[in-house]
């Protein structure tokens, strides 16, 4: 059964997936300035959009069947610059150094992974799964939590964090099992 806003969506040529993330990327330069300048309120306010894109992007690939390879790396590269200069910037500044480093690094190995996939043509999509979903869902209630109140809610951050963490190492071994299944298949 069709829901109300699937109808609409369906009916919006211009509201893509595509679109949605690309407003998303735009959008990480002011939120890294807000942050920086210590404007907490509107960096959340704005993050807060930033996360409801990043949800809808999928649905709307999905429901108008235009879930592309190159859309997928598009998002998890804009995943990157939307959340990892932000989270880093605050997470130094009010976080345990370590998992701040070690969320970082991992996020940046499943990006290089996907592009290193796309590079030697495999054919397999380093999208998105069930880790990976929980994994941002932490990582934005946590950096959610620093932008409403750093000095109060830096422990329930820390928490999300290193929730997202442990997600964060399910979600790379399942793309390296998938990357070292395709390259046995290449």
């Amino acid at each position: 059964m069709m829901t109300i806003i699937n109808k609409l969506i369906l009916k919006t040529p211009w509201l893509t997936a595509n679109l949605l993330t690309t407003i998303r990327l735009l959008s990480s330069f002011p939120l890294f300035i807000f942050v920086v300048r210590g404007w907490y309120w509107a960096a959340f306010f704005l993050f807060s959009f930033m996360s409801l894109t990043d949800i809808l992007d999928g649905h709307i690939a999905r429901l108008k069947k235009t879930n592309k390879e190159t859309g997928a790396i598009f998002d998890g590269l804009t995943d990157m610059f939307f959340f990892l200069p932000s989270f880093t910037f605050l997470g130094l500044k009010f976080l345990n150094p370590t998992i701040v480093f070690l969320l970082v690094a991992l996020e940046i190995s499943r990006g290089v992974l996907a592009l290193l996939a796309k590079i030697l043509q495999f054919k397999i999509i380093l999208s998105s799964n069930i880790a990976g979903k929980i994994k941002a869902w932490f990582e934005y209630l946590g950096l959610m939590a620093l932008l409403l109140s750093p000095a109060y809610l830096y422990y329930f951050a820390n928490i999300f964090f290193i929730i997202a963490f442990i997600f964060a190492i399910a979600n790379l071994v399942f793309h390296l099992e998938r990357f070292a299944r395709s390259n046995i298949n290449n």
